[in-house]
């Protein structure tokens, strides 16, 4: 999910061979994702409250877990959606 200063999210599509692509999905652009078939995988900002609100009613099947960065920064929450 796009977050203000959060990631480079063109690094995906950069190290795929596509250098003009850009991965992010704002959370407000979330519902142009209902199109594309399951299992999906979404990286959220630990600090993203909004965002994770908005998938979890896009995705209500979905399942959330955090993963834990070395240091707290590098946390994030990742969201699966079977």
């Amino acid at each position: 999910m796009a977050y203000p200063y959060w990631v480079d999210t063109r690094l995906v599509a950069i190290n795929a061979g596509f250098p003009n692509k850009d991965f992010a999905i704002w959370p407000e652009d979330l519902d142009q994702t209902l199109f594309v078939p399951s299992p999906k995988l979404f990286l959220v900002k630990i600090d993203d409250t909004a965002g994770l609100d908005i998938l979890e009613a896009t995705y209500p099947e979905g399942k959330s877990s955090v993963f834990e960065g070395r240091y707290p920064s590098q946390s994030f929450i990742i969201y699966y959606v079977p």
